[in-house]
């Protein structure tokens, strides 16, 4: 009997033996891991507020790694621990099948630390997602930019808080540890009360046999009457220990009522934080929202920038290749242009012999000029008629039309001699031609001849010009019976004329000179125009202007023009000398 109780005695303590090495075992793992502490976290975070944002992110994804390796294997070290616990449990639950009735409660408290453990586990298991979430929305807030900073240092606080939450948790399993310890020796005092049961009721089993036995022998008494003595002593112990039992029940009830409050509230604060943690991801979850039109935004932008890019590229290419097409045609145009140059000196040599030929022909221009002189005499002296209309118009309206009539004689009169001096011009005209056709192999000749019909045409022009504004003025002498009127048409270009010139320009003041005739300006406008000795420096610059035109040396045999009309004749004159 004695050999057996030792034997289940040295089972039982098999178990217990093996459970503190793994409970040793995993404490050395816990202790080598290291466990930063989350206070550095904010700290290196302030310091490295100068850095850039990506330094940040790294080093707040390597405390995020630490942290969340050190949990992964405290974790693992706490399942490890409480399933050996667990099977050690079994197997002396297992031993201990006569007392099943006293070892209800303790299978019940176990259930309750399996349950307890599984619950741990999940929420763990819930605690790496989160974190593997958090790593997920540290990478995506990374592209977010400066604005998700703040967001992230809240997340990370949160979570720091979650981690001392983590480690109050495991310390609440080393307290639920020490009561394991604590339930596994009284269950080893309860299988060696359970021992004890047997071997009283082996005795009383013995004794029973040698009660009915006593008959067939008396040698035995002795033998029972020291099985009674034992009997006895076991049935104290038996007592004893079944008062042990109850007074450890009662501690433990009252244990495992404050470690079940224990657990409500730390299962209390898992959810809360569980609670964070949601609000948490639907923040981010907005902000990657965010990030993601941002980048939208961003991609658009740039198909926009590169399509205008595009553009730019297109046509500067295109511009590059009208350069070098300008490029080209300047070669080609300097390659003419020395072409034109050896046969301009080729002109030259040309020139030469047909100055001869020019004199000729500049004095049938005189020839021409002369006759413009007497037509422009001619047209002078019918000024003064109108001017001496001028001033007899006031008389009578029957005068007026007599004279009205006599200046369209005069008009008549002038009008056959336009068309006599246009019969001339034709006749010059077509002697320039066989001029020209004589001279059709020198080009600069044939330029000169150009020059001078278009001379000729722009003096026939004049002289149309001319005729009409006669006609108007014929015209205007009608309808001035009542006052005094102007011509608009003759008026406008004589004061476009004058703003078309230059501030330098002698014409310039010829043409205010024949303005202020024409508008009858008194002594006091003429000195605001500047024209205060207008007579005497009119009459000096035509005198010059009409010399300056004889190219053959002759002087002005005209005299100067009084009135409107031969001042317009004349400037007329000078400008188809000059060209």
């Amino acid at each position: 009997m004695a050999k057996k109780n030792k034997n289940k005695k040295a089972a039982a303590a098999a178990p217990s033996n093996v459970a503190p090495d793994v409970v040793a075992e995993d404490t050395n793992v816990s202790e080598s891991s290291p466990t930063p502490e989350p206070e550095p976290i904010k700290d290196s975070v302030e310091t490295n507020g100068s850095s850039s944002l990506e330094e940040q992110v790294k080093a707040l994804k390597e405390q995020l790694s630490t942290t969340t390796k050190r949990l992964e294997v405290e974790r693992d070290v706490a399942v490890k621990r409480k399933e050996a616990e667990i099977e050690k449990l079994k197997s002396e639950l297992a031993d201990s099948t006569s007392t099943k009735e006293n070892g209800k409660d303790s299978e019940e408290q176990v259930a309750e630390l399996k349950k307890q453990i599984e619950e741990y586990k999940e929420s763990s298991s819930q605690s790496e997602e989160e974190v593997k979430k958090l790593k997920e929305q540290l990478e995506e807030a990374k592209k977010g930019g400066d604005e998700e900073t703040a967001g992230l240092k809240k997340e990370l606080e949160e979570a720091k808080k979650e981690v001392e939450t983590a480690k109050k948790q495991s310390e609440s399993l080393k307290s639920l540890e020490s009561e394991v310890s604590d339930l596994k020796q009284r269950l080893q005092e309860a299988e060696s009360t359970n021992s004890s049961n047997d071997e009283v009721e082996k005795l009383q089993k013995r004794i029973s046999e040698l009660e009915l036995s006593n008959d067939s022998s008396t040698s035995t008494s002795s033998e029972i009457t020291s099985l009674k003595e034992q009997l006895e002593a076991k049935t104290e112990q038996y007592d004893s220990l079944l008062d042990r039992i109850t007074q450890i029940k009662s501690t433990l009830g009252e244990r495992l009522k404050s470690d079940a409050a224990e657990l409500a509230e730390t299962r209390e604060k898992l959810e809360k934080e569980s609670e964070k943690v949601s609000l948490l991801k639907d923040e981010l979850i907005e902000q990657s929202q965010e990030t993601k039109k941002l980048n939208k935004e961003l991609k658009q932008a740039r198909e926009k920038f590169q399509s205008e890019i595009d553009g730019l590229s297109s046509e500067r290419d295109k511009l590059k290749r009208d350069i070098l097409v300008v490029q080209e045609t300047a070669n080609k145009s300097q390659g003419a242009h020395s072409k034109y140059e050896i046969a301009l000196s080729e002109l030259k040599t040309v020139n030469s012999d047909l100055e001869s030929r020019n004199s000729s022909l500049q004095d049938e221009l005189n020839a021409l000029k002369k006759s413009v002189q007497r037509y422009i005499s001619e047209k002078s002296a019918l000024e003064t008629q109108v001017e001496e209309l001028k001033t007899e118009k006031t008389s009578s309206s029957g005068e007026l039309e007599k004279q009205i009539l006599e200046h369209k004689t005069v008009a008549d009169s002038l009008r056959n001699d336009l068309e006599t001096a246009l019969k001339e011009t034709e006749e010059l005209k077509s002697g320039c031609k066989k001029l020209e056709d004589k001279l059709a192999s020198a080009s600069d000749f044939e330029k000169e001849s150009k020059d001078k019909s278009l001379l000729i045409g722009k003096l026939r022009h004049e002289a149309v010009i001319l005729n009409e504004h006669l006609t108007n003025a014929l015209q205007m002498i009608k309808k001035s019976s009542e006052g005094d009127t102007v011509d608009k048409q003759l008026v406008s270009n004589l004061i476009l004329s004058f703003v078309s010139l230059s501030r330098g320009d002698t014409k310039k003041f010829e043409v205010l000179q024949l303005i202020s005739n024409f508008l009858e300006w008194d002594e006091q406008e003429k000195v605001q125009a500047g024209l205060s000795r207008s007579s005497f420096v009119t009459d000096g610059k035509l005198e010059r202007s009409s010399s300056a035109t004889q190219l053959s040396g002759q002087g002005s045999d005209r005299q100067p023009a009084v009135g409107f009309f031969g001042k317009f004749a004349e400037f007329l004159d000078r400008e188809a000398s000059k060209k």
